[in-house]
């Protein structure tokens, strides 16, 4: 028992006396008495910071109850940092029944613990300097082990103190019992400054946690510079082709372009930027420093080019309001996630190697952020988002709701469809086996269309016109074609598909079909699939041309048309949801029959070159002079064509109508050949998680209303 005259925080030990031996060497009990002297008058402090440890611990603890969503997304990462925490308690288990040697484990616990805290904030900073997501599940293992290091040093190093003066467990005057100590004989003023000297102690470690996070979290949280809602009506799509060049702007590592509800929308390397199709300056920005970007629209095609369809960055709403896009994990980290899950589930499921990112294209607000697969297909409708099986609204992020697991006979191990794009304004695409293997399977698609308000609600629609080179189903502001009938396929010898005849197309939204809303189908006249890439561009359904005898021909492994070779137009028919009618190319004045592209011009013996955009209808167009610096591309490459899907891979210029211009953009690097391609990987030479950012001119064009 103490002086009840000494208080609590100053315990007189200094005056315990020594047994001594006859040959005057002093005991070991004696030493240890000594070595424990100054831990001793410390007991309060030492009670302080193993409560401070035990506080940090409930930190951490909160922390995961309200990230518990996020973390338990990622648990494979938490799994081999687990074990840190599994030897630290084994620490404890140890130091705490050993009579001998308490201080030296609570020393190998502090240890244990610092470079436990150590080892994760250098994977967190790690993977975040890789791919600027930051994985809160690493801050929260930290703040957990270092309040259990701390909880049990202090722990171990209190009971070696209550061996070492004899004190019984459970004794009022035990340092190491979790119930407070009696108050001894002191001053008021003395009680409340050790109070408080206590209380800050217990306080420091999650204090400290808290205000390290905190700083973290603000210093790598990306920079989103917003913008208020636009006053006034916004700007439309021109139905022509802007004539005059408003501004231009140089960017680098351009790697998608799209058209959101005000104006383009750009995707670089550094970001996303919403810009001005006025004047060019920038509206809004969504920056993120060394993220790697996955590609969406059927990103197992292979295609790593600019302005491929089939290889987007992006998708957009129907409306254009919001604008999806993903980042991916380190391949370190989605490996741990994967390997994590196959062995505590059993078998593979899908793992998340990437995040889904939805921005507010009128504002630049981010409204959805959340784990995903690159492999996961995504829909947006004008007000939810489909990543893979989950529904999310999004003007708020929230689930909505969450599709049943998948069996193995449904289409794709990943997602109910094998589609990503935009959808109906109120309506997903279901299923649909979308193939490039048969002729036959690419000119018409049976489709099973659902709610985005109540997945139970589907219906079952047939012979969807699609694009008869990609596959896939061509959606522009919730419409799409549907043929009057099925179509007709003409085989040859060992019935090989060799010619499929034009039918009766008619225009209809995606909703009318889900029998969400009521409207009367608009004839297009006679068709053969759909162009994605005009249609896209343009904001219109473009129809591929149909040849004399009304046949599309099949050529050598059933993956070609001969008809739409090199030269030969790309467009026979142009739906614009502006007018709601249906015009012959000839006669249309928009992008989407336009040729396009780039010749050469001479004038006082000097050979220059322009951008050109010449409408089918002979109507005026746009010319765009390019300097010594735009001249270095090949002019074979980009001479005057319409826009066709296989063909704009390749390309360097690419042009879209946008709300308030036509929006061009042209490759101006003279470092690398057109067709060259950059890593889509962390890069640790150049530290922005590309190898090569190839250089890029945007042009904006004033639109004609009329």
């Amino acid at each position: 028992m103490s002086d009840s005259s000494v208080p609590e925080d100053d315990t007189a030990t200094d005056d315990v006396s020594a047994p001594t031996t006859d040959d005057g060497e002093t005991p070991e009990p004696a030493k240890d008495q000594r070595r424990y002297a100054f831990l001793s008058r410390h007991i309060s402090a030492l009670r302080a910071l193993r409560l401070g440890g035990a506080f940090t611990v409930a930190a951490a603890i909160v922390l995961a109850i309200v990230w518990w969503v996020q973390l338990a997304l990622l648990l494979g990462v938490a799994f081999p940092y687990f074990l840190f925490t599994l030897a630290i308690l084994f620490l404890w288990f140890v130091g705490a029944r050993l009579r001998p040697l308490k201080r030296t484990f609570a020393t190998i616990t502090a240890v244990c613990a610092v470079v436990a805290v150590g080892v994760m904030g250098q994977r967190w900073w790690l993977i975040h300097e890789q791919s600027s997501i930051r994985t809160d599940l690493l801050f929260v293992q930290a703040l957990a082990t270092l309040g259990l290091g701390i909880f049990i040093a202090s722990d171990v190093v209190l009971r070696g103190i209550r061996e070492y003066q004899n004190i019984p467990p459970g004794d009022p005057d035990d340092p190491a019992r979790y119930r407070p100590r009696k108050h001894n004989n002191t001053t008021s003023s003395r009680r409340w400054t050790c109070l408080l000297r206590r209380t800050a102690l217990a306080l420091a470690p999650v204090t400290a946690a808290a205000t390290a996070i905190a700083l973290l979290h603000v210093s790598t949280a990306p920079i989103n510079h917003t913008a208020p809602l636009p006053e006034g009506p916004l700007p439309e799509r021109s139905t022509g082709i802007g004539t005059t060049l408003s501004w231009t702007k140089d960017v680098t590592g351009l790697l998608a372009t799209a058209s959101g509800a005000a104006g383009p929308v750009i995707l670089t390397i550094d970001g996303l930027t919403g810009l001005n199709p006025t004047d060019g300056t920038t509206l809004w920005t969504y920056h993120r420093t060394n993220a790697t970007y996955a590609k969406i629209l059927d990103s197992s095609t292979g295609d790593d080019n600019f302005g491929s369809l089939s290889s987007s960055y992006l998708v957009s709403s129907p409306n254009g309001r919001y604008v999806a896009l993903r980042i991916t994990f380190p391949d370190e980290l989605a490996r741990i996630h994967a390997k994590f899950i196959t062995n505590v589930i059993g078998k593979e499921i899908p793992t998340h190697n990437a995040v889904t990112i939805v921005v507010d294209t009128l504002t630049g607000h981010v409204t959805n952020e959340h784990p995903s697969n690159i492999n996961w297909n995504l829909q947006l409708t004008d007000s939810a988002l489909l990543d893979g099986t989950t529904a999310y609204n999004l003007d708020d992020g929230k689930i909505r709701w969450n599709l049943k697991a998948l069996t193995d006979d449904e289409p794709g191990p990943y997602s109910p469809s094998g589609y990503s794009g935009p959808a109906g304004h109120r309506s997903f695409i279901l299923s649909g086996k979308f193939t490039w293997h048969k002729a036959e399977e690419r000119m018409s698609k049976s489709l099973t269309l659902m709610s985005d308000a109540d997945p139970t609600d589907t219906t079952t629609v047939e012979n969807i016109a699609i694009d008869i080179l990609t596959g896939y189903p061509v959606i522009v502001n919730g419409l799409t074609a549907q043929y009057a009938k099925a179509l007709v396929v003409e085989k040859g010898e060992g019935e090989t598909p060799r010619a499929i005849q034009a039918q009766e197309t008619r225009v209809v939204t995606l909703d009318s079909l889900a029998g969400l809303e009521e409207m009367k189908p608009m004839d297009m006249g006679k068709t053969i699939g759909l162009n994605a890439a005009a249609s896209h561009a343009s904001g219109t359904l473009a129809a591929y041309p149909i040849p004399e005898d009304g046949k599309i021909k099949i050529l050598k492994y059933d993956t070609v048309v001969d008809h739409l070779e090199w030269g030969n137009p790309t467009v026979g028919t142009v739906f614009d949801p502006t007018t709601h009618t249906a015009t012959p190319a000839n006669q249309y004045p928009g992008l989407a029959a336009a040729t396009v592209g780039i010749t050469p011009t001479a004038g006082n013996e000097t050979v220059s070159a322009e951008i050109v955009m010449k409408p089918a209808d002979g109507s005026t167009g746009a010319s765009v002079p390019l300097d010594t610096r735009t001249m270095f591309q090949t002019i074979s490459t980009n001479e005057p064509i319409q826009i066709l899907e296989k063909r704009a891979r390749r390309a360097a210029l690419h042009i879209i109508d946008v709300p308030g211009a036509t929006f061009a953009t042209l490759r101006v690097d003279d470092g690398l050949p057109v067709d060259s391609d950059w890593y889509s990987s962390y890069s640790p030479f150049t530290s922005t998680g590309y190898e090569y950012a190839p250089s890029y001119r945007l042009y904006g064009l004033k639109g004609d209303a009329s």
